[in-house]
């Protein structure tokens, strides 16, 4: 394709932002939903006082920015204010991601990994979606480890998402990330080859 558009998603602590990396190593143009959001709710952002109107003022850390571990202790045990949250955060995500298709619609790959990918119906957007997948174990292992999430935390925000099975079905390819990281980088690479060897 002259310009394919990949969407990426997979299971909290699958290693979506390693493929990430992966495609970017190649040559691919990479940009991240969560960093996107991050943006959206930086201090003195509109959608920063959105999330302070609704939230109130004890999420902020001294300097402005959000805590975002006291935010997520709300999101996380309401399923209301979790979509409180996400009407006043994805429209503004979903722009910036339509922004960054047109402005880089000039190069041969754009890959933005969407953890809600399917959740926000934002499969609309990519000419074809990748889904990371991993070993259940391994993934909570992952996340235990590196953010010390304990397993109720995990099954919480597991609960906020489709399950792997489900995206899984709705993917175009998949990457299994349950072995070695060469393992997982010959996948991206055999991929990458296949989508700009592939005529529009």
């Amino acid at each position: 394709m002259k310009n394919c558009k990949l969407g990426l998603t997979g299971m909290i602590g699958s290693g979506k932002s390693f493929v990430r990396n992966c495609f970017q190593e190649l040559g691919a143009k990479c940009f991240s939903a969560d960093e996107l959001a991050r943006e959206v709710i930086a201090p003195n952002t509109d959608g920063l006082k959105q999330v302070v109107e609704a939230f109130g003022s004890s999420i902020l850390l001294e300097n402005g920015e959000i805590n975002r571990q006291a935010l997520a202790s709300q999101i996380f045990s309401s399923p209301e204010k979790r979509q409180l949250l996400e009407q006043i955060i994805h429209p503004r995500v979903r722009s910036r991601e339509l922004e960054l298709l047109q402005e880089n619609s000039h190069h041969p790959l754009v890959v933005i990994e969407i953890p809600l990918l399917f959740e926000t119906q934002a499969e609309e957007l990519f000419d074809v979606v990748v889904m990371v997948t991993c070993d259940e174990a391994i993934r909570h292992e992952r996340l235990m480890n590196s953010r010390g999430f304990t397993l109720e935390q995990i099954r919480a925000r597991e609960a906020a998402q489709w399950t792997e099975p489900q995206k899984t079905a709705l993917a175009d390819f998949v990457i299994n990330n349950s072995w070695s990281r060469e393992e997982t980088r010959n996948q991206v690479a055999s991929l990458t080859e296949h989508l700009l060897s592939t005529e529009d």
